[in-house]
């Protein structure tokens, strides 16, 4: 049995192998009508991306059931990245002089209230 570890070194290393396999899949999608590229070529190769995109899924989806640990850490890793979403644009309102300080986060508010829930 992996230790918590290996288990997050795992899942991390699926999740970078996803999220590259979905980029080269969009990529793909875009110069397919390029009349350089053979249709037969990137028909079969967009084919066994998608196979090992679904496998890889299945593998992460597995990994979560053994270990909830690694739901929360998603869910952690979302949550900042949002944030970092909402204060960039917070902050370029304010670069552009329409707005003369930073809002209030709307998103800390939601996931305090959210957290709150979950604990009572």
């Amino acid at each position: 049995m992996l230790s918590n570890q290996e288990l997050r070194q795992e899942y991390l290393e699926a999740i970078a192998q996803r999220v590259a396999l979905n980029r080269v899949l969009k990529y793909l999608s875009e110069v397919s009508g390029d009349r350089k590229i053979e249709p037969e070529f990137s028909n079969h190769l967009v084919s066994q991306l998608q196979e090992k995109l679904n496998l890889l899924q299945a593998e992460i989806n597995q990994m979560y059931d053994r270990s909830p640990e690694l739901r929360q850490m998603t869910i952690d890793k979302l949550e900042g990245d949002l944030q970092a979403i909402e204060a960039d644009t917070y902050a370029e309102f304010v670069r552009s002089g329409q707005l003369k300080e930073l809002p209030i986060s709307v998103l800390q508010q939601c996931f305090k209230e959210r957290n709150e829930k979950i604990v009572s």
